[in-house]
């Protein structure tokens, strides 16, 4: 099912673990529809989930976003615990990973989607650790470090780009009222969900569809659409390690991140810190949308929770009668601090 998204005779992958995303899924107008198998298999999610204590694993992940023309390709570890401890670290991709994606002879790297080439480009490579007091980003290429007091919403919006199980141990009956659950397909040894949030978030119309293994009920595969955004993540789990408690997390970890005896303590004498400003809680950026056409910067305006005004070229009533307008100026400028969902104006012109 994912390989169609895509193109299915070169995208035969993709995926990372991206728990988090189910939380600020949606999807309009749901038919929930019980069904005795996605009951049965809820219920021993509720059972075996709420025994782990943690785990760890590998990943790889796919973004493609229609915005900006471009396929993001990275590869990773994870580790998770319920205490909020946790630690991503993601890589440049494998290069027999990234073969699958285009015919190697071309050396452009590029993939076409609907006759538009996409630029494949890697993920960054850093680490992302949180001993659930401070967050610390590094990031190894430019040799910089960033350290953020740890703050629930900060760490679930960072986690776009990362996989955190955010209501593992919930019950049944928390996860049906936060989520429309539907079933989607099952197989002898998977089960495919879809979840959407119930109470919707302004411009938010996103849906996560996870593949989990019946037996173990761990993930497999997932996608998360965000067609306001522009953007599809793919993702893929590998090699799933469950710790119920009879593993110290230290000795457990020692050297599973590299060379890393301890994983949250990292050695930062070589690296020099970047100071990173926060948005107050309410705030955000405005972002860059010059040039752009009417349509993808609307979707960029969205991503930073901002909604969108426009000024129409002279003698042009509506956006209906010309299919695409480039964006000429916007207000407030772009590194401006705005309340969210506020509205940005943007003049327009004729391509």
């Amino acid at each position: 099912m994912m390989m169609k998204i895509l193109n299915t005779k070169t995208m035969s992958f993709y995926f990372v673990f991206f728990f988090s995303s189910l939380c600020c899924a949606h999807q309009k107008n749901v038919n929930e529809v019980e069904s005795p198998q996605l009951e049965n298999f809820l219920s021993k999610w509720e059972k075996i989930s709420t025994s782990i204590r943690s785990y760890r694993g590998s990943y790889q992940r796919c973004v493609l976003d229609n915005v900006y023309k471009t396929v993001q390709l990275s590869e990773g570890k994870f580790y998770y615990d319920k205490s909020n401890w946790s630690r991503i670290d993601t890589d440049f991709i494998d290069t027999d990973f990234k073969k699958t994606l285009y015919n190697t002879n071309d050396k452009s790297q590029k993939y076409v989607l609907n006759g538009t080439p996409y630029k494949i480009i890697e993920g960054l490579k850093k680490k992302w650790i949180c001993d659930s007091k401070k967050i610390v980003i590094i990031d190894d290429l430019n040799q910089t470090y960033t350290k953020v007091p740890f703050d629930s919403n900060y760490f679930s919006s960072d986690f776009l780009e990362g996989p955190l199980p955010f209501f593992f141990g919930m019950s049944t009956a928390e996860l049906k009222k936060l989520f429309y659950c539907k079933l989607l397909k099952e197989t002898e040894n998977e089960i495919t969900l879809t979840f959407s949030l119930r109470n919707r978030l302004k411009n938010d119309n996103h849906i996560s569809i996870i593949t989990f293994n019946k037996k173990t009920i761990l993930p497999i595969e997932a996608q998360i659409h965000y067609p306001n955004y522009g953007q599809t993540f793919l993702y893929k789990f590998i090699n799933i390690e469950i710790n119920r408690g009879t593993h110290k997390r230290n000795l457990w970890l020692s050297e599973y991140f590299g060379g890393d005896k301890l994983p949250f303590e990292i050695d930062l004498s070589g690296h020099s810190e970047k100071k990173v400003v926060i948005p107050p809680s309410g705030f955000c950026v405005v972002p860059y949308v010059l040039g752009f056409n009417h349509h993808d910067a609307n979707k960029i305006l969205k991503r930073s929770g901002l909604n969108t005004r426009y000024k129409l070229p002279e003698g042009q009533t509506n956006l209906k009668q010309k299919n695409s307008l480039i964006v000429q100026q916007q207000s407030p400028s772009v590194g401006k601090l705005v309340r969210e969902d506020a509205s940005v104006y943007l003049e327009l012109i004729s391509d």
